[in-house]
């Protein structure tokens, strides 16, 4: 009887000088070459235990074209030859997972580790699967078991490092990554998932170096590129974040989420057109993404394009029904329009789905457009600002109800986007009023350059062309 470990393993080379006919296949079935496998297999050479090795060894070759199915049918094969074969088991188990069988991959991967308790890779594997079927726990236990089993276990660390991420553990899950990169310091992945939890944090600087330090190890991990931009962006080096975001569309030009993220850097650079464009691509690749609709939304809401913006924002509410910002940007189109109505509904959307903390600029606009649609809102106003938090732009409310002069609105302004958004809310009174030359002065203040990344700013230009 040939000894199935020493000879299929590749430890007795020796062999091979008298039997160079069978060692070639030999070699080529340990190199995954299904042909060479099935001649071993027809030979009729050897006995049950050692059939039962190469059955697994087709297996493996099998697997190693996608051919889950062929390869299930070998490693169980394998296992009616011998029914203690741990790897036959582990081997099946990865084909049933690559098949999507989660609950037979588990099974296979427990048979493999009853077997053979002290091998790391099946706890390491059963984690996996455990981590796709949800079970975040049960792979962090698989994880620390292959860990104990295998100190040295950089990939261990790693996902567990990664599903205590996921579980939102971010402490934990760097000091894996970090432990990880001890014992492997070229693991592209590790510094990718570390650089991710620290961008979670907000600590965009460390993030850069990690996914930094990820591309230099593997220049083709299109995601690395992607949230490094994401961590530029943040840190408000938009043209760096265009880089990145152009690198991670150049490895991958079917890649959304790349699109829509340069689409918001161009948009930070008032850059509208090109944003429009990005967004435009994005939502060409996937026509459900929420994201790049609501950015292509509020892109044209700043070049005037209130049309486009409504239809847009619309897409957004029929893809996520309870997205708040959607009803406000269309609320905005709306009133930009005079779509009073309208926009009295979506600015009352937006309130009702945030109830304990409703935007004072959607209350504010709610206001505005019910009296421009002559219902008088003044109750609903007096009951919201009864429960509001005093701060900005909680003294454009008190105002409205009579509770503060403008002059005090503005003294309160503190920063250019306050002092734009008091011009226009006084504006928008003053118009209430009837009082248009007053209304005409503050809205042209509103209007004014210094207010352009203002939302109001674009409001207060079609209040003007109005009044001329």
């Amino acid at each position: 009887m040939l000894k199935p470990i020493s000879i299929l393993r590749g430890a007795a080379m020796a062999l091979c000088v008298a039997m160079p006919a069978w060692a070639d296949d030999m070699a080529l079935c340990l190199d995954k070459q299904v042909e060479a496998c099935t001649r071993m297999i027809d030979s009729g050479k050897y006995d049950q235990i050692d059939r039962g090795f190469l059955f697994y060894d087709r297996g493996n070759a099998h697997q190693g074209r996608g051919e889950q199915g062929q390869a299930i049918d070998d490693y169980s094969e394998a296992i009616r030859l011998n029914p203690r074969n741990a790897l036959a088991f582990g081997g099946r188990a990865a084909a049933h997972h690559a098949n999507g069988e989660l609950g037979q991959a588990i099974a296979d991967y427990s048979e493999s580790i009853r077997l053979d308790p002290a091998g790391a890779l099946a706890f390491y594997n059963r984690g996996h699967v455990h981590e796709d079927k949800g079970e975040r726990d049960l792979a962090i236990a698989d994880y620390s078991e292959a860990i104990r089993l295998n100190p040295q276990y950089a990939e261990a660390f790693t996902s567990r490092g990664s599903a205590l991420g996921n579980k939102g553990e971010s402490i934990e899950a760097i000091k894996d990554f970090t432990e990880a990169l001890r014992i492997n310091p070229r693991d592209a992945v590790a510094f990718y998932d570390r650089g991710l939890e620290y961008e979670l944090k907000g600590q965009y600087g460390p993030a850069i170096a990690d996914f930094t330090d990820a591309i230099g190890l593997d220049p083709s991990l299109e995601q690395a590129f992607n949230n490094r931009g994401v961590a530029y962006e943040n840190e408000g080096e938009h043209d760096k974040a265009i880089n990145d975001y152009t690198d991670a569309i150049r490895l991958n030009p079917r890649f959304a989420e790349a699109f829509n993220n340069r689409g918001n850097s161009h948009d930070s650079k008032r850059e509208r057109d090109e944003a429009i464009r990005d967004f435009t691509e994005a939502i060409r690749i996937n026509p459900r993404n929420a994201s790049a609709y609501k950015g292509r939304g509020v892109a044209r809401l700043f070049i005037g394009d209130f049309a486009g913006t409504i239809v847009d924002e619309t897409q957004v509410i029929e893809i996520r029904k309870d997205d708040i910002s959607a009803r406000y940007y269309r609320g905005l189109a709306q009133f930009a329009v005079f779509a009073f109505r309208n926009a009295d509904i979506d600015f009352g959307a937006a309130i009702d789905l945030n109830q304990s903390n409703p935007d004072l600029h959607a209350v504010l606009l709610r206001y505005i457009a019910e009296e421009r649609s002559g219902t008088n809102a003044m109750a609903e106003l007096l009951f919201r600002q009864a429960s509001i938090e005093k701060k900005w732009p909680a003294a454009i409310v008190d105002f409205y109800v009579g509770e503060m002069s403008a002059e005090d609105v503005m003294k309160g302004a503190v920063n250019t986007k306050m002092m734009c958004e008091a011009a226009f809310y006084i504006g928008e009174k003053e118009l209430l009023g009837r009082h248009v030359v007053e209304a005409a002065a503050k809205l042209r203040e509103a209007a004014s350059d210094k207010c352009v990344d203002v939302t109001e700013h674009q409001l207060a230009h079609v209040e003007l062309e109005r009044l001329r």
